[in-house]
């Protein structure tokens, strides 16, 4: 779906979309989300989220190398303009970054921002993989059933069901 849909609106032969113009986008977009869930992570220090975006493109090329087709890290770098490379190294981290903040997050505009994104993203990732469907909803319903024991927002069990709602269906 995502490879057909990306030629259809683009206009442009799949070969060159794929194999020219999304490592461009895919590889630096990948970095840039683990970059804000490391910062989210280590959020005194910049420096340490740094040093972690480092190490994780050493030891992503490091296994990359030596997996063969079997890794994430592998097809972010050798076919990155895959389903799979978008959906493990770009959706997973993203959504799970996106339920960080809601969590850390007082309820405001910023949180109401944070729960569309993470609705949209949900849908949008229907989209790129067939995994999607099974991988969002585990890792949405998994962390809300921790989140609304740890907040007690008992109120916020519909947003989980709706953003895990596109996946299901």
């Amino acid at each position: 779906i995502y490879s057909s849909m990306l030629a259809v609106l683009s206009g442009v032969h799949p070969a060159i979309v794929f194999r020219t113009l999304l490592p461009l986008f895919e590889i630096p977009a990948a970095i840039g989300v683990i970059f804000l869930l490391l910062k989210e992570l280590f959020s005194k220090s910049q420096k340490k989220a740094l040093l972690g975006v480092i190490y994780y493109i050493f030891f992503a090329l490091a296994v990359s190398e030596k997996m063969g087709g079997n890794c994430s890290e592998w097809w972010l770098f050798v076919n990155c303009w895959t389903g799979k490379a978008l959906s493990f190294n770009v959706v997973i981290p993203l959504v799970l970054w996106l339920l960080l903040r809601l969590e850390k997050e007082p309820v405001g505009k910023t949180r109401t921002a944070y729960w569309i994104t993470l609705f949209l993203v949900s849908g949008a990732a229907c989209n790129i993989a067939a995994t999607m469907f099974l991988i969002l909803p585990i890792e949405i319903g998994t962390w809300g059933i921790f989140s609304l024991y740890r907040t007690r927002r008992w109120s916020d069990i519909w947003k989980y069901a709706l953003s895990a709602a596109p996946a299901v269906l």
